[in-house]
């Protein structure tokens, strides 16, 4: 008998459960549990408890591969425990990962680290695949929706004439019918009080028992009411019943596409929909691969009707996979690379001239040393004594990284951060170095102050790279002696610049950050700014590594609202004083 991994088996576990009866209402009622939080209630969240994307994306992958089934559950309780066993086998699944990280600190905890090898034992311990995997798959997306719509024209702004020619693709359309996919869906779920109802008590013979609907009814109002109906228990209208209440479900999140014939979706519909009669994912196998849904997130259903689990998942399908369709082409490959690395840098450039100013940073820096090119800086801040080089790297994790292999993830790794990490050092040493020349885009020679004492490096991945903040601290290689390196995405610098909006406060948190690198460690760089904000500091225990947590919640419930322009009371928002 060939040998099961505990991974697969909890993800054949799955597989089985998604082939019942009615597990599509189950979907459609887990992502409204889990993603539909008012405003107001976003930092109360406790993010480590509810689903992520990814895991309902894992789900809705390995649906779709039984076809589209739309039957009704055998009994209406078996919604409830189709839902209970789903958060259970995640749970499950997710403690499966934590394995080697548990077995790992048990063997470690026996040994006697010297301080001075801290960090190369560090770096040891988590560069293993199988850990990593842990934190790639639950790291989300790393980005919010409305960043990726609100980037998309700047990312593209080099392969506009290719993305017309060859897919229909017009950015400025494709943003306004996401965004109008995206409003149709809510408006519909905003309609509805629903409430969890995983406490309820219910009858051994719900589908029986005219009390189940009753039970149901705050649960259910919205699609049917209850109370002007009368209705016998052997009597087959409770089916109907149940039937109008589970076409409820399904129809919050259809679209049609004769609602949005003024936009000439067609097109659109083609490059980001799944034809169920032709593709149904069978090559997903799990974590990690490849799952059609991430880059298809609309199901087609009929001539006029389609699904969408997930409109956040089409925002970040729209940004991404243009530039898989140009990779594509091997007559225009090299371009898009090249337009990639291009925008990547005046993106950047921007978001940073708005703390720096446009006199105090420069882009496309050549170190020179007589006639020959030392390296060359992607963006040079600076501000009174102090320097920040910036290397723009537009690396993301590949297939390989994803599920785990050791190999390919050291190479992501390198071509992500550890390169411009190297770069930023060596540019680093440059600026104290009197020798040298720096010139800059226009060929004009830059002088720096003799009072220059301080120079941080700054890396930034232009794409989106799962769970980059604790890779970065955990995996550099590094000499004690060296300065830290801060990486962040390109999503994470535009809050980063929104919040730091000046020079002294940008400066002060890069300084706070890089000094305390060695001390400190999160999944997520946004749990750092909010520490900064609502405590004044980045806060660590002088006795052991701070693992800093609870805190990116406060930046969900302040800046999102502020960027959507929310009409929501700012009464318990933790950050109401910035």
């Amino acid at each position: 008998m060939d040998y099961i991994s505990p991974e697969n088996e909890i993800l054949n576990e799955i597989k089985d459960l998604v082939k019942e009866k009615g597990y599509i209402y189950v979907l459609c009622i887990l992502t409204i549990e889990e993603f539909c939080v008012a405003p107001e209630k976003l930092h109360e969240i406790n993010t480590y408890t509810r689903l992520n994307e990814n895991e309902i994306n894992l789900l809705l992958g390995f649906f779709i591969q039984n076809g589209f089934d739309l039957s009704p559950p055998e009994y209406p309780q078996k919604i409830l425990e189709m839902k209970n066993k789903t958060k259970y086998l995640l749970k499950k699944l997710h403690s499966n990962f934590m394995k080697p990280f548990n077995r790992k600190i048990m063997i470690e905890s026996k040994k006697r680290v010297p301080l001075q090898n801290y960090r190369e034992i560090r770096r040891e311990f988590f560069n293993d695949g199988e850990i990593l995997k842990e934190s790639i798959f639950y790291a989300g997306s790393g980005a919010y929706y409305f960043q990726y719509s609100d980037l998309l024209e700047k990312k593209y702004a080099y392969d506009i004439k290719w993305l017309k020619e060859n897919k229909n693709f017009d950015l400025e359309k494709a943003k306004v019918i996401t965004e109008k996919i995206k409003e149709k869906i809510d408006k519909k779920i905003s309609k509805i009080e629903f409430y969890d109802y995983s406490g309820y008590e219910f009858s051994d013979k719900c589908d029986e028992d005219v009390k189940t609907i009753g039970e149901l009814h705050s649960y259910f109002k919205y699609f049917i009411d209850i109370d002007e109906i009368d209705v016998d228990p052997e009597d087959d209208l409770i089916d109907l019943v149940w039937k109008k209440i589970y076409d409820g479900i399904f129809s919050l999140f259809i679209i049609e596409k004769s609602e949005f014939e003024e936009y000439e979706i067609d097109s659109f519909l083609k490059n980001f929909s799944i034809d169920l009669d032709h593709e149904n994912n069978e090559e997903f196998e799990g974590i990690g691969h490849f799952n059609i849904i991430e880059a298809k997130p609309i199901l087609h259903l009929d001539k006029n009707k389609y699904f969408i689990l997930n409109s956040i998942s089409l925002y970040e399908a729209v940004y991404n996979s243009p530039f898989y369709w140009m990779s594509d082409d091997e007559e225009y490959e090299d371009e898009a690379w090249k337009n990639r690395g291009k925008v990547g840098e005046e993106i950047t450039y921007e978001l940073l001239s708005d703390v720096f100013g446009s006199n105090s940073i420069y882009n496309s820096v050549l170190i020179k040393d007589g006639k020959n090119t030392v390296t060359d800086i992607d963006i040079l801040c600076l501000y009174k004594n102090k320097a920040i080089v910036v290397q723009v790297k537009s690396k993301k994790l590949t297939k390989l990284s994803r599920i785990g292999d050791d190999e390919q993830l050291a190479k992501d790794f390198k071509g992500a951060v550890q390169n411009a990490y190297e770069q930023g050092l060596k540019s680093r040493s440059s600026i104290f170095n009197e020798n040298l020349k720096f010139i800059d885009k226009n060929g004009n020679e830059l002088t720096f102050s003799d009072d220059v004492n301080e120079v941080y490096i700054l890396g930034i991945t232009t794409e989106s790279y799962p769970s980059l903040t604790f890779h970065s601290n955990t995996l550099l290689d590094k000499k004690n002696e060296d300065p830290s390196l801060l990486v962040v995405s390109i999503f994470d610098l535009e809050i980063l610049t929104h919040y730091l909006d000046n020079p002294k406060k940008f400066l002060d948190y890069v300084e706070q950050r890089t000094s305390k690198m060695e001390d400190t460690v999160s999944g997520d760089e946004l749990h750092f700014l909010g520490m900064y904000l609502k405590e004044g500091n980045i806060q660590t225990d002088d006795k052991s590594l701070s693992i800093v947590l609870n805190y990116a919640e406060l930046i969900d419930r302040d800046y999102a609202p502020k960027k959507l322009k929310l009409n929501i009371s700012n009464h318990n928002n933790p950050l109401n004083k910035l």
